[in-house]
């Protein structure tokens, strides 16, 4: 069963704006280079704030996204790993088993 339709436009959406965001400082931080590093920071803070929020919008949107995804897997039966022994110990099993 696919996520709800409004899950994934919002999932899309906020992508979309956090890529918008991204470009916008990337161009400021252009011109500001072009410029011989002139930065203007009542412009940078504001656009980094900006990338900021929009990161926050879409992480939130991909948790969602990813919980509706993991609710409509199979449960899977945990996995146990072996337990590995420490080089020390699997000597000292080794050395009083030669013995």
């Amino acid at each position: 069963m696919a996520p709800d339709d409004s899950v994934i436009r919002s999932y899309r959406t906020t992508f979309g704006e956090y890529a918008r965001t991204l470009k916008r400082l990337q161009h400021l931080l252009d011109s500001a280079a072009a410029e011989n590093n002139n930065m203007d920071n009542g412009q940078l803070e504001p656009a980094f704030r900006e990338v900021e929020n929009a990161r926050a919008a879409h992480n939130c949107a991909r948790d969602v996204l990813a919980r509706q995804l993991g609710a409509r897997l199979p449960q899977l039966a945990p996995v146990t790993l072996p337990i590995t022994l420490a080089p020390e110990t699997r000597v000292t099993k080794t050395a009083s088993a030669a013995g």
